[in-house]
């Protein structure tokens, strides 16, 4: 039998006082516990000191505080969606995870951070904050503060010496559904974030074959170029369960809808995506769905990594008969006879970072095009190490943003694909199956599409996902130059008034088709930046 349960938010504030004599602690959570039935043995470790037993024994996706006279402990479950901030003034502490509940002036900001978000990076903020990193508890005294790692998986090599792609397919399928099941056995409508691509098409399918009452939720572009709606659509007709979706807005409401609102945005957010979440966040409260589900971190478990060679070929544990034809295969691909003779080392790759999208990467130049802000003082503050990568399942400065809106919609989201069956399985899974070169093409996650080739439908598994998704972003900006001058072009704009917008180029670009697609993602990214200054009223900032 599971449990299951729901926080919403995690916050409070503790000072250490000398007279302070209480000997009992007290138990905050946000997030999803899977298992309630041991906080009171919990909170009896936490009261014996054992920190390390009390944080690992109850399991979900959550994070944690613990507050007694001497000792306040955090921490995060390694696949927690929320994150724990804090700050240390003097002998006060104070925590949320809402970063906002902990700003008090100009000096918990950085300007540089608000400027590198308008070029559209995954940049911090709040320079005055601390967090708990996913996997891991702070323990703070009067005296010290000290972060140690919570139980980790064992992430070890496989066994079997020589495993064919079958097998690894049939391991994956097991995998998948091993770690959906948590979700399943809540016995709740789970609504499932459905692209039309592989990896929330085999989620679908994972939770359908354990039994779960799933609906599909999509949200469709106009424009061809970026169209997946008959995918997904698929998909749904295949596993027999509904199909929403709904017309992604790119209208007027696609940014000034925002200023509306009576929730605040936690940090900027620099994507084009944003209002389109909101619109599925609304569709599902109407369906009364509380549970959802993300494809998320399937890239790094079944898909290409930093490099790809014949050499992984020729090292990796597969049968002779695979391995001799994936080595023809890759003689039909578009890669040249003198690359593939090079990439008989591990040190010369097939692929680089620019091949396939990464989140976690450091920049020496802008990754988009911005022709109307001003340039950055300190490119190295571009190191997201700290943050949300898909390899650390660390938490993202941006993503803050879309955790808030879900829970404004009393929605939980989840990340299957970064559970512990998937990650174990990930760790085994050779470089050579994750790249896979098949008659001409070269077919990204081929153990995933194996896994589920008999649940999904034909078209889906053969798919080659080669979409123009900056269209909308684009439409977006021919459409409403007018707004985007109006609120970033005015003198009293923000983002003019702390120097990030030149207000001549601007002009130059908005009036120019050609330029507005070019620079389209920036100009999202600095609305999105001038509608979070406008909602927080920083004007301490300008001093």
């Amino acid at each position: 039998m599971h449990s299951f349960l729901t926080f919403s938010h995690c916050s409070g504030i503790h000072q250490w006082e000398e007279t302070l004599t209480l000997t009992q602690g007290t138990l905050t959570f946000a997030g999803t516990l899977f298992s309630v039935c041991q906080q009171e043995t919990c909170l009896a470790h936490f009261l014996a000191g054992q920190y390390q037993e009390a944080c690992t024994l109850l399991k979900g996706d959550y994070v944690g505080c613990f507050v007694s006279s001497h000792v306040v402990v955090f921490w995060k479950t390694q696949t927690s969606n929320r994150t724990l901030f804090y700050r240390r003034d003097g002998a006060l502490v104070r925590w949320s995870t809402t970063p906002t509940d902990l700003i008090d002036s100009l000096d918990d900001f950085t300007r540089t951070g608000l400027h590198a978000c308008c070029w559209g990076e995954n940049a911090w903020i709040y320079q005055q904050l601390h967090w708990t990193p996913a996997g891991y508890a702070v323990v703070l005294t009067p005296e010290r503060e000290t972060v140690f790692p919570l139980q980790q998986p064992s992430l070890q090599k496989s066994q079997f010496p020589r495993r064919s792609l079958q097998q690894w397919a049939e391991e994956a399928f097991s995998r998948l559904c091993q770690a959906v099941h948590p979700l399943v056995a809540c016995q709740k409508t789970i609504g499932v974030l459905l692209s039309g691509g592989i990896d929330s098409s085999a989620l679908a399918a994972a939770l359908v074959y354990q039994g779960a009452s799933v609906i599909g939720y999509h949200f469709a572009h106009k424009q061809n170029a970026a169209n997946e709606r008959s995918f997904a659509q698929a998909v749904c007709t295949t596993l027999n369960i509904p199909f929403r979706w709904i017309p992604a807005s790119i209208g007027p409401d696609y940014l000034l809808g925002y200023l509306s609102q009576t929730w605040i945005m936690p940090h900027p957010y620099g994507h084009g995506g944003y209002r389109w979440f909101e619109q599925i966040a609304d569709l599902m409260r109407q369906d009364r769905v509380t549970i959802a589900v993300t494809g998320r971190y399937a890239d790094t478990a079944f898909g290409p990594l930093e490099r790809y060679s014949i050499a992984d070929i020729l090292s990796a544990p597969l049968p002779w008969k695979e391995r001799w034809n994936m080595l023809l295969h890759s003689l039909s691909t578009n890669w040249e006879l003198p690359d593939l003779f090079r990439s008989f080392l591990h040190s010369d790759s097939l692929i680089n970072s620019a091949s396939f999208s990464r989140s976690d990467h450091v920049l020496d130049q802008p990754k988009h095009r911005a022709d109307f802000l001003s340039a950055l003082p300190n490119r190295s503050f571009l190191t997201y190490s700290p943050f949300a990568t898909e390899r650390s399942l660390d938490f993202s400065p941006q993503d803050l943003a879309t955790e808030e809106l879900w829970h404004h919609y009393g929605i939980e989201i989840f990340h299957p694909y970064s559970y512990e069956p998937i990650q174990e399985f990930a760790a085994q899974l050779p470089y050579a199956y994750r790249f896979f070169p098949f008659q001409g093409q070269k077919i990204t996650k081929p153990v995933l599409r194996l896994a589920f080739a008999h649940l999904l439908p034909p078209e889906v598994l053969r798919r080659v996902r080669c979409l123009w998704l900056n269209v909308p972003g684009q439409t977006l900006c021919l459409n409403e130059h007018l707004l985007l001058a109006k609120l970033l072009g005015s003198d009293d704009a923000w983002v003019v008034r702390l120097g990030f917008v030149n207000q001549e180029r601007l002009r130059q670009v908005l009036t120019d088709p050609s330029r507005l697609r070019a620079n389209s993602q920036t100009l999202i990214a600095t609305a999105m930046v001038e509608l979070f200054l406008r909602q927080h009223s920083i004007s301490s900032l300008l001093q």
